[in-house]
């Protein structure tokens, strides 16, 4: 009796230790995963504009939000090919002179989003929100991006906006961070950083639901914490 005793406690092991209540609750291990791979693209996207940005090149400038204010990102379900719009204000021209733009670069592009055409709208213009068509439907067509000029500017009602038009070319959840907006003044190269980015659903057959706007909040945020200390822009 004694021995089968032993061996029965031998079989039993060492005592399940009692944690707190609060380390019972199972991880979510899928929100870990994806935060993970999103501080991992932001770290390429980052390697990549340090890499891609001439050295006589200014990360800020007249047109720079000191701040990085947002992060912001509209969108909405669309299906795949189907054309959108949305708009951003850009912070207005702090310089003494005309602020000459050159181009638009997305930043992190996700595979299956597309830009399609940019443009430029005055002060005076309602901002466009997310959807359907480019140009904006009910909308002329904006002027474009490369060689507009914006005047010098003193308050957020001299403050011009971008249109951007995007598609999606299949199933899922697409997105773009943000932009990089290239420009000069009085011939000094400069590229803006503006974190209002946009994501598309395409929803698939055996799945017609959207899930979400997948993880382009955390994208911006890791951006935002990376590039900040790097902008150089006026006060406002």
């Amino acid at each position: 009796m004694g021995r089968s005793a032993r061996s029965g406690e031998r079989g039993m092991g060492r005592p399940r230790r009692e944690l707190p209540p609060e380390l019972e609750e199972h991880l979510d291990v899928g929100r870990i995963v994806r935060v993970v791979v999103a501080a991992v693209v932001v770290l390429f996207v980052t390697l990549a504009l340090w890499a891609f940005l001439p050295r006589s090149t200014a990360l800020g400038g007249p047109l720079q939000d000191a701040s990085l204010s947002g992060p912001m990102a509209s969108g909405g379900r669309r299906e795949a090919g189907g054309r959108a719009s949305f708009g951003f204000v850009v912070p207005w021209n702090a310089s003494e002179q005309e602020a000459v733009l050159d181009r638009l670069v997305p930043i992190a592009p996700t595979a299956g989003i597309e830009v399609i055409g940019a443009g430029v709208l005055g002060p005076e213009e309602d901002l466009v929100p997310f959807g359907a068509g480019y140009p904006p439907e009910g909308r002329l067509k904006p002027p474009p991006v490369r060689g507009y000029r914006i005047p010098p500017g003193s308050s957020a009602l001299d403050s011009f906006q971008l249109v951007v038009g995007v598609r999606a070319t299949g199933p899922g959840v697409h997105s773009i961070a943000g932009f990089v907006v290239e420009y000069s003044v009085g011939g000094t190269a400069y590229r803006a950083i503006v974190l209002q980015g946009v994501w598309i659903c395409v929803s698939r057959d055996e799945e017609p639901g959207c899930p979400g706007k997948g993880d382009i909040v955390e994208q911006q945020e890791e951006l935002r914490r990376t590039l900040l200390p790097y902008v150089d822009a006026p006060a406002r």
